[in-house]
């Protein structure tokens, strides 16, 4: 297993309400796909003012075990860093059954006591 960080193209910034910058942006992501059918286009609002900006994965890449692992940025600003592969990035682990209440960190404040 392995997470594809930054292997993709991803375009920032577009504006959707242009349908030939829409539509350039979106063959610039499929042009960077490794021609597997499976793969697919996401398209999200981009957002501004972030705080914090991430992934979560389900399992654990390197073994399978059922943690969620959260790797995220609190300090750029910016949503593309984890995603892209780049940047120094955090990381939380939480095993799927665990009791949230124990989960003590100050990047995640609503599940601490």
């Amino acid at each position: 297993m392995q997470s594809m960080a930054g292997a993709f193209k991803s375009c920032l910034n577009v504006n959707s309400e242009n349908e030939e910058t829409l539509r350039t942006a979106i063959e610039k992501v499929i042009a960077s796909y490794s021609a597997n059918p499976s793969e697919q286009v996401l398209i999200q609002p981009m957002v501004s003012d972030v705080v914090m900006s991430g992934v979560i994965m389900t399992h654990d890449l390197v073994n399978g075990a059922p943690y969620y692992v959260i790797n995220y940025d609190d300090e750029s600003g910016k949503t593309d860093l984890i995603t892209g592969g780049s940047g120094v990035n955090k990381t939380v682990v939480v095993h799927h059954g665990a009791n949230l209440n124990y989960v003590e960190s100050p990047a995640w404040p609503s599940y601490s006591k």
